[in-house]
């Protein structure tokens, strides 16, 4: 007897290959009537759907509840995420999930330590395509943490920081980030892979700590100061008003934009790294 257990069609259908080699061989040691062993088909054709835990494919976009609002955001597992700010910093945050029917069960939205949103995935699970996140934020977001793959792209508002709050991007994943930002001061530490877009403002500094394997780019975020560590195999592209510091190891490149007559106070490479000003 085969015990069929699937979790998306590909899976179902390769069930369905192994029941009809498992009929041919049971024929085979089993010799009967042929009524006899259309009547065991048409009961194993009947237990498919119990023993495969009837499968539901079908796209729903589910609202999660919260248990408090929050300021920082943390994501584990295949997501693209599309962030949104609340208008007047006064709504009620929501995150809704986008994808099949069983999935849902495996996608798990909480709030940890009082603060932190936190999204991942409990259990096995296999799904086709990455599961869609909306989530719709109070300011100031002082952080978020990227720990799986997918993507994550915020709204023409992006993320507003009014006072004097850091904004921190830690991607420890595999996973492409475009940003549009509007903070006192920028803090981006790359460990994964991936390519980053970031634009807006940044009132003071920004930070960009690279370790990881992708291309970094900046050019459209005016800040008055930037601040380069490049350790990994990365192209950063960064521009300021004020003054850029640079310090590059191994085989990065980071290419940057001054006013005219302006340098960097500080440019050091070491290896095969790269420091160049863009035209």
């Amino acid at each position: 007897m085969v015990v069929i257990t699937a979790y998306s069609t590909v899976v179902f259908d390769q069930a369905i290959n192994d029941l009809r080699n498992a009929i041919v061989e049971h024929l085979i040691k089993n010799p009967k009537t042929l009524k006899d062993s259309i009547g065991d088909i048409k009961k194993w054709a009947r237990g498919i759907g119990h023993r495969s835990g009837q499968i539901n494919n079908t796209i729903i976009r589910q609202t999660r509840s919260l248990s408090s609002s929050f300021d920082e955001i943390m994501v584990d597992g295949a997501f693209d995420i599309f962030l949104s700010q609340t208008s007047n910093g006064i709504s009620t945050p929501t995150v809704e999930i986008e994808t099949t029917v069983d999935a849902q069960n495996h996608v798990i939205v909480e709030i940890v330590d009082n603060h932190i949103l936190s999204i991942h995935i409990k259990g096995p699970l296999k799904v086709d395509n990455n599961i869609y996140a909306y989530i719709r934020f109070n300011s100031p977001l002082r952080r978020y943490t990227i720990r799986g793959s997918g993507n994550t792209i915020t709204d023409d508002n992006g993320i507003s920081n009014d006072g004097n709050d850091t904004f921190v991007l830690d991607n420890r994943g595999t996973a492409n980030v475009a940003i549009q930002l509007n903070v006192n001061k920028l803090e981006v530490y790359f460990t994964g892979t991936g390519n980053s877009r970031f634009s807006g403002q940044v009132r003071q500094q920004a930070i960009f700590d690279a370790t990881g394997i992708g291309d970094i780019t900046a050019l459209d975020l005016i800040t008055k100061q930037v601040k380069v560590r490049a350790m990994g195999i990365s192209i950063i592209r960064v521009a300021a008003t004020d003054d850029v510091e640079i310090e590059v190891t191994g085989v990065s490149s980071v290419y940057y934009r001054l006013p005219f007559g302006k340098k960097p106070s500080t440019a050091i490479s070491t290896g095969l790294g790269k420091i160049a000003p863009i035209p």
